[in-house]
């Protein structure tokens, strides 16, 4: 026994030993992580977290000892801050903290357990219950020095949560109930920084003035606190009370990041007392001496704010603004000068201010440039700029109208006068003559040519009228032919020739002179002489051709038509855009304004005015009465009266698609003309639907679906509808084909040009073929007979006298048996030959006289 029991507190020793040292280590790697910067988002960097990770199990071999010492509630409280601060283990540290609280009540981590405890609920976002952890903590005395740090802690979540206001009250608190605690010098100095947040810069600059008189503040916070003097008189617009604060603290501070934070703001006073150049230097010195810190990526920031505002240098300021976040990403800066930066570049692209050409364009610009000059450069007066010119866009637009309604008043008298122009022009004259069709086979050479147009009047002729492409000199009967302007044919005994152009009459001599070119009869002698064409005197000027004088009005009457129809066209569009301007445009834009007078106020007036100018202009609109939902203090709702109430009757219509579908069709029709978009679009592809496949009818279904297309290519309708139809075919499977109302016959025939199913070659039994109007063939030219003298029979077709002989159709009452090929007119065929039948294409239909297979693409032909 003797050598037992030592044994034993020998054991005991070593146990003990070995919890100590597991407990020491916990504590030297947690130590280790607490000291490992964080990364650029906030959180524990990889070493950190597996530091983090070792802590944890050590306090797990403590704790998994069954039995309870001192050191359990540490490794309990170690692990559970372990847990906590490496951010991703939130539920499993409340738990330890929640054991903690529970199960060591005596324990000395017991009143910092509530606070870590109620930040892990934060973390969880149960921020009710956050907040209550603390408000009954504060009230337990038992732990009353830790008092402080809840009431630090609770005015940190109002400080997160921008309640400034809340957060002054703790703070305060703070100072006035706990002046020798070590949380009053931290809650002090934030006391006044709230201050500075809110922009109540006077009374910021008090209380950092008391800070730095204060004795029981230590040195390096007054030094920060004669910072924040200088900063709030610079915001004051007290430049030479600040310019003499900073220096007296340049000379006093020595460290370098405070240092480089002072410079910074003697460059800003700078800047702001118009000593340019030396501000531009100074930044410029700063960015050189403190390169990717967080001074420099202030002084790029503020760079950027002096191009901006004072200079209206955008394309400095934009690249000014972009350098904040490559200097230091951590910077508190860096995302409002990311901000900046996007907004200057959309202020920098300017659209055409021409809303006729592309007035969503134009539209969309002005509202992104008045929400970020009011929400990022803090320029209300530049946002309600850009919304009053959307509204008055309008009246430019109006003006245009009006100019051209003037324009398409003159363009209308224009094409009217050409119309009664070209209409009092006399309607052109045929020549009085029987018009020769001559084929171009049955010209000989040695045929007689047609007179010009100096033909011997008098001399008869016969003209073949319709001359046949079979005949030939031999069968063709001519009159004697009108004379050549240069020859004289020989004529009949006894009858005098005429003269030709050149030769001149037996005249008496004294009137040879005055005899004309073109040999006219004897003239009066009292009238004056004429000269010929070849004398000194001119002719007279000739008559205009009409015939061009009509061709020409035609042409200028064509382009006044055309330029007539863009003018309407033109007038039409601005019209659809006024429509727009009234229905949703003007509304929004004083929307928009009384909206900006509500939250830089609120303005109250202003905000009244425009409700009362919406009342009476748009008093139905959906702007108007979120209008007064605002003027009210209640929630705004966008809601169109007239669009919710077809929203509602388009939800009944698809509700009938079943049990009445007549009905769907009916209210779909009329809501598919619908002026709201997503109403027409909805009715539009659901019309499309039903006439594809649940009644198929491509005819019916092609305008809904083209609609479809028109209003949506790429969106959701839009896509779904080019699955199964492009915009001209329809894209389904082979077998899927769909049936067209025009393919299809009607079952009473009642229209005698409908198109039916069966052959239309094939007669009805008992009924005679009714011959199909068809285009006139070509003629085909036949061989010539090799007996050219024998005589025409008597279908020839030339009859005597030069008269043409009819056609010959075949009669209705024998027609030809119906061939497969598609069929041509009778032809007339030579006496004692039969037409030759064509030969059957084997891949056409058999005998039954089948019709070509219909395909949803469109209408059979």
């Amino acid at each position: 026994m003797r050598k037992i029991v030592p044994l034993l507190l020998l054991a005991l020793a070593l146990a003990s030993c070995i919890q100590v040292n597991t407990l020491y280590n916990a504590r030297k790697y947690f130590a280790a992580a607490q000291a490992r910067p964080l990364n650029a988002n906030g959180r524990p960097n990889n070493q950190a977290v597996e530091e983090y990770t070792k802590t944890i199990q050590k306090c797990g071999i403590i704790l998994s000892n069954p039995t309870r010492d001192s050191r359990t509630d540490d490794a309990l409280y170690l692990m559970a801050r372990a847990l906590y601060y490496k951010g991703n283990s939130s539920f499993q540290a409340k738990d330890q903290f929640e054991s903690l609280i529970k199960g060591f009540p005596e324990s000395p981590f017991f009143g910092e357990a509530h606070i870590y405890l109620a930040k892990v609920l934060r973390d969880i976002n149960r921020m009710d219950d956050a907040v209550k952890v603390l408000q009954e903590f504060i009230l337990d005395p038992r732990h009353k020095k830790l008092h402080p740090r809840a009431l630090l802690t609770l005015a940190d979540f109002n400080i997160a949560d921008k309640d400034y206001l809340e957060a002054q009250y703790w703070l305060g608190r703070i100072i006035t109930d706990y002046p020798k605690s070590s949380e009053y010098r931290e809650a002090f100095f934030i006391y006044g920084q709230n201050y500075f947040i809110q922009k109540d810069y006077r009374a910021a600059l008090e209380e950092f003035q008391k800070i730095a008189r204060d004795r029981r503040i230590p040195q390096p916070m007054k030094l920060e606190a004669r910072y924040y003097v200088a900063l709030n008189q610079f915001m004051l617009g007290e430049h030479e009370q600040s310019d003499k604060t900073l220096r007296k603290l340049l000379k006093d501070e020595l460290r370098p990041e405070k240092v480089s934070q002072a410079r910074v703001l003697q460059a800003r006073l700078m800047l702001a007392r118009g000593e340019g150049e030396k501000g531009l230097a100074e930044i410029e010195d700063i960015m050189k001496v403190y390169p990717r810190t967080q001074s420099s990526a202030e002084a790029q920031y503020h760079l950027g704010e002096y191009y901006f505002y004072e200079l209206r240098d955008l394309d400095k300021a934009g690249t000014a603004y972009n350098k904040v976040r490559t200097e230091f990403s951590n910077s508190e800066l860096a995302e409002p000068g990311q901000q900046k930066a996007t907004a200057v570049t959309q202020l920098k692209t300017k659209p055409g201010f021409d809303p006729t050409n592309n007035l969503q364009q134009f539209v969309d610009y002005h509202i992104t440039a008045a929400e970020n000059y009011f929400s990022v450069f803090s320029l209300p007066d530049s946002a309600l700029l850009m919304y009053q010119r959307i509204i008055d866009s309008r009246d430019s637009l109006q003006t245009l109208r009006d100019s051209l309604a003037v324009k398409l008043d003159a363009k209308q008298s224009l094409a009217d006068s050409l119309g009664q122009a070209l209409a009092a022009l006399p309607e052109p004259v045929l020549p009085d003559r029987t018009e020769v069709e001559a084929d171009s086979l049955t010209v000989v050479a040695d045929a007689p040519m047609v007179a010009d147009s100096l033909s011997i009047p008098g001399l008869e002729m016969e003209l073949n009228v319709s001359a046949d492409s079979l005949g030939t000199a031999d069968t063709m009967t001519f009159a004697e032919t009108e004379a050549d302007s240069l020859r004289i044919e020989e004529f009949e005994p006894g009858r005098e020739a005429l003269p030709d152009s050149l030769g001149l009459p037996d005249m008496d001599p004294e009137l040879y002179a005055e005899a004309d070119s073109l040999g006219l009869p004897e003239l009066d002698l009292e009238v004056p002489a004429e000269a010929d064409s070849l004398a000194e005197i001119d002719e007279p000027e000739k008559a205009p051709d009409q015939e061009e004088q009509r061709r020409q009005l035609q042409q200028r009457l064509s382009a006044a038509e055309t330029d007539l129809n863009q003018t309407r066209d033109r007038l039409e569009a601005m019209d659809a855009l006024f429509v727009r301007y009234d229905r949703e445009l003007t509304p929004m834009a004083l929307f928009s304004q009384a909206n900006i007078h509500s939250r830089t106020g609120p303005d109250r007036p202003s905000m009244e005015e425009i409700y009362s100018d919406m009342l009476t202009r748009f008093p139905n609109n959906k702007y108007t009465n979120a209008m007064d939902d605002l003027l009210a203090g209640e929630t705004v709702r966008l809601i169109d009266p007239d669009e919710e109430a077809q929203e509602l009757l388009l939800d009944r219509a698809f509700g009938m698609a079943e049990s009445e579908p007549d009905s769907m069709l009916v209210i779909l029709n009329e809501l598919a003309a619908s002026d709201y978009l997503p109403i027409s679009l909805k009715a539009n592809y659901r019309l499309g639907w039903f006439h594809t496949f649940e009644v198929p009818d491509t005819t019916a279904a092609k305008p809904y679906l083209d609609k479809v297309l028109e209003l949506e290519r790429t969106g959701e309708y839009g896509s779904m509808t080019s699955r199964f139809y492009d915009g001209r075919n329809f894209k389904l499977r082979s077998g899927d084909e769909l049936p067209d109302s025009l393919a299809v016959a009607d079952s009473l025939q009642a229209l005698a040009d409908s198109t039916a199913v069966a052959d239309s070659l094939k007669p009805a039994d008992g009924q005679e073929q009714e011959p199909e109007p068809q285009a006139e063939p070509e003629i085909k030219p036949q061989e010539d007979s090799p007996d050219l003298d024998k005589e025409e029979s008597p279908d020839s077709d030339e009859a005597e006298g030069g008269e043409v002989k009819p056609e010959t159709l075949p009669e209705e009452s024998t027609p030809e048996k119906p061939k497969p090929e598609e069929p041509l007119p009778d032809q007339p065929a030579p006496d004692g030959e039969s037409p030759e039948e064509p030969p059957q294409d084997d891949g056409q239909p058999g005998d039954d006289g089948g019709s070509q297979t219909l395909t949803p693409d469109g209408p059979a032909e």
